[in-house]
């Protein structure tokens, strides 16, 4: 939305001051634009930068992890790239049939 006011306010600036040269009150709507540009832009700016509107949630949740071998009571991981990343491979539920990898 801020960048579809950003382009009309600009296309109505530019019309307002270099086209439409004869046109009565064409002071006043040049302004509105320009102002119009400004505050569009500055905003732009402050979402960019401020995140504006957003807010960060964090949740916790603790779940039992299940093996997912019956007869072993161990989680099973697969080393990824360089070896520091893991990917571990857990049930949530021991009747479960799927497992889950993470």
């Amino acid at each position: 939305m801020i960048i579809v006011l950003v382009l009309l306010s600009t296309i109505a600036f530019y019309l307002f001051t270099a086209v439409w040269q004869k046109m009565p009150g064409r002071t006043l709507w040049s302004l509105v634009s320009l102002v119009v540009l400004v505050l569009s832009i500055v905003s732009f700016v402050l979402h960019d930068n401020h995140h504006m509107g957003m807010k960060l949630e964090t949740t916790n949740t603790t779940s039992s992890l299940v093996s997912p071998n019956k007869n072993l009571n161990v989680l099973v991981y697969k080393q990824l790239g360089s070896g520091s990343e893991k990917v571990y491979v857990y049930k949530t539920d021991p009747n479960a049939k799927k497992t889950t990898g993470v």
